[in-house]
């Protein structure tokens, strides 16, 4: 009777264990297709938002070079008023640095789909800045769109990510309990808060430069 026992509870165990091995390869099979249906569409959708970006901006700026000119005043303005550049440059690494730890931390755990997931919003912080540097030798006057527009277009690149992320979540949902499937999830959930939180920075950050950018009246009327 005990032989039997035995040999049934190891009977239970390897079925467990081929369970386990079969979700985990469905897992990884889904993954992939996942990731690679994401990378497309990442690719397809940012290479069309930044060609129309620049496209805009060079529509914009042959438009009105004639009427607006470059005003180191206005860009006085924002700029010069006290704690804006602490501020701005705060933002602006957080924004950096919070991806990338934590890609850095989940790397063990979910490895490329967590660089896929940040990615966009890194490249987009570094268009950004390339854009802001090409607008300004250039002197034009619509350099004030590049904040407004990237910070609003974060925003959706921080929902798609986080779509993306619970799109992961998803697929796990028919897989066994084990502490490899907590561990993913733990992960994948702090993929997800911090994303909210750049969400949250990042319509701050909007907000604070419309603030500096449309000053009170009196403010305005001294430049």
């Amino acid at each position: 009777m005990r032989i039997s026992l035995n040999f049934l509870i190891e009977s239970l165990n390897l079925m467990l264990q081929s369970l386990s091995i079969k979700e985990r390869r469905l897992w990884k099979r889904d993954r992939k297709t996942l990731n690679l249906s994401k990378i497309v569409a990442s690719l397809f959708s940012e290479s069309a938002f930044y060609i129309g970006l620049a496209t805009f901006l060079l529509v914009t700026d042959h438009v009105q070079r004639p009427y607006l000119q470059f005003s180191p005043k206005r860009w006085g303005l924002i700029t010069g008023l006290r704690g804006y550049l602490s501020s701005a440059f705060f933002t602006a690494g957080f924004k950096v640095v919070a991806p990338l730890f934590a890609v850095y931390v989940t790397w063990p755990v979910l490895g490329l789909p967590a660089l896929v997931a940040v990615f966009p919003f890194l490249f987009g912080c570094a268009a950004q800045l390339a854009f802001e540097t090409y607008l300004e030798k250039r002197g034009s006057s619509c350099w004030p769109l590049i904040p407004i527009i990237f910070e609003i277009y974060r925003l959706y690149q921080l929902s798609k990510a986080a779509h993306y992320i619970e799109r992961l979540i998803f697929l796990m949902k028919d897989a066994p309990s084990s502490p490899e499937l907590l561990e993913r999830s733990g992960a994948m959930f702090g993929m997800v808060v911090t994303f909210q939180a750049l969400g949250v920075l990042c319509l701050w950050s909007l907000l604070t430069f419309l603030l500096r950018l449309f000053p009170s009246r009196p403010v305005a009327e001294n430049y």
